[in-house]
């Protein structure tokens, strides 16, 4: 008899009940609210000279003079205090208070104090007016203030590293990608359609409620947000292929998402993103990220075509992609550690949280989804690792080329700290999994069929030119030539 499979009854009604279920706390996150407080201090009629304090080197102080229309109706006995709303980022070294009593009240209406930067970031300076009891009876309007590092030769060769590798990574995705492969898999494309939705609809939303929730500076989020926004990971084939997932549905959806990225990932951050740039008044580089984004469609045309007609080339670099990954990978750890020691130091609990939450709520609605639409065990496992693993590199490049300081670097940090947080759940899913499942005996295979475990990428090598002898299939041959520089990002 025929098996006859029940369909869920809120078929195909049940997509739009999760979206609404993601839509919903997002707008309880973000919704305005008004505050019904009211200051019983009154506002004084300050001008500041400069009016705001731009890129301000760490540890350069400016000086700051102010003035005020209101001289006639101060009393003596009153005085005025300079306050930073974050000594952390900018400091008032001197003039910080300005006593009225020691001053001729009718002689002198302009004052003046000395802002030091101390570490990247943004504060606000407000002059108060201040009783004997230090009671606040009048404060100016804020004067914005934006404290950047100092440059070095250090960075801008690591930026210029960070274009190279970014731009090879894309040539190398365009060598090695099997199209037939690719080919294959859209015959049937339920599969990459959910890791599509799963990848570009709930990624997007999930960074950005993360973003609200856990991150206060408007630069954090953005960081968060375009990481949420970025394609999936090359280190994704790697896990797919450790969990025993489907790696043929791996390498296409990589390559369906990096494709995809050209124009969604630019209508995510304008579109959702304009409530953080507008809220944090950041200036929105819509030209920048375009070009640049769009730019990434050059490297990996150029991979296409040598795979085309240049076949050799290809090969030889398939050949060379192993010590030159190895050796891509340290440089960037230890260069990119040593020029980007200020990422450590804006680390917070919170941000870690943060970091941890993205890939781990990817994972789980890359799994519910694929399970929801009843694919099998290697293909749920294939949609979440895809759906989670981001291209953090790619978030990195947008980002640093796009924006202008300190906001690049502030946003930098977010995407590294998804980094490093990435790879834990999957390590505790690799150790469940080699714990509870059973090790295959040798013996038990008599027929020879493929075994989708590898040793090292030397036996996948070995095996590829002994295919007679090999007890790899193709999808473990495959990931010889596929995982490649584009592993470089987590």
């Amino acid at each position: 008899d025929a098996v006859q499979i029940t369909m869920c009854p809120l078929w195909p009604l049940h997509y739009v009940i999760l979206y609404i279920l993601f839509i919903v706390p997002l707008l309880l996150v973000f919704a305005p609210t008004v505050s019904s407080r009211q200051s019983a201090s009154t506002r004084l009629k300050v001008n500041f000279s400069p009016v705001s304090v731009k890129k301000l080197e760490e540890a350069a102080t400016v000086l700051v003079n102010f003035s005020t229309t209101e001289v006639a109706n101060l009393k003596d006995n009153n005085y005025y205090e300079i306050q930073s709303s974050d000594d952390g980022v900018a400091k008032v070294t001197s003039g910080q208070i300005v006593y009225l009593n020691a001053t001729p009240i009718d002689a002198k209406s302009e004052w003046s104090f000395n802002l030091t930067g101390v570490f990247m970031g943004y504060a606000k300076v407000k002059v108060k007016l201040k009783t004997t009891s230090s009671e606040v009876i009048g404060e100016s309007d804020d004067l914005p203030v934006s404290v950047v590092r100092k440059y070095h030769v250090l960075d801008k060769i690591f930026v210029y590293s960070i274009i190279g590798l970014v731009s090879f990574a894309y040539i190398n995705m365009g060598c090695t990608m099997d199209l037939d492969v690719v080919k294959k898999v859209m015959r049937r494309p339920c599969a990459p359609l959910i890791g599509l939705i799963s990848q570009y609809i709930g990624m997007p939303l999930i960074s950005f409620g993360i973003a609200r929730l856990f991150l206060p500076l408007p630069s954090l989020q953005l960081g968060m947000f375009a990481t949420g926004c970025s394609p999936g990971g090359g280190a994704s084939n790697i896990w797919t292929l450790v969990l025993n997932g489907n790696l043929n549905l791996s390498l296409a959806m990589t390559f369906v998402s990096s494709i995809a990225a050209f124009g969604l990932m630019p209508a995510w951050l304008f579109s959702l993103g304009r409530v953080i740039f507008t809220e944090g008044d950041i200036v929105v580089p819509y030209r920048n990220i375009a070009s640049l984004i769009i730019g990434l469609v050059v490297p990996l045309g150029i991979g296409l075509a040598i795979q085309r007609w240049l076949p050799r080339l290809a090969g030889f670099m398939r050949r060379i992609l192993r010590p030159l990954s190895v050796c891509l990978i340290i440089y960037i750890v230890v260069f990119g550690t040593v020029s980007n020691l200020y990422i450590f130091k804006i680390f917070t609990w919170q941000m870690i949280l943060a970091g941890f939450l993205l890939p781990f709520l990817g994972f789980a609605i890359g799994a519910t989804l694929s399970r929801i639409a009843r694919f099998p065990l290697e293909d749920i496992i294939a949609i979440a690792v895809e759906t989670g693993v981001q291209n953090t590199g790619v978030s990195i490049f947008i980002l640093r080329l796009s924006l202008e300081q300190p906001d690049a670097d502030l946003t930098t940090a977010v995407p590294v700290a998804v980094a490093i947080m990435t790879p834990i759940p999957l390590c505790i899913l690799w150790i469940i999994r080699k714990v509870w499942t059973p090790k295959k005996d040798i013996n038990d295979n008599p027929k020879g069929e493929p075994i989708h475990t590898i040793e090292s990428y030397d036996d996948i090598i070995n095996n590829a030119k002994r295919p007679e002898d090999s007890l790899l299939d193709d999808k473990a041959i495959a990931i010889a030539t596929q995982t490649s520089d584009q592993g470089l990002y987590i």
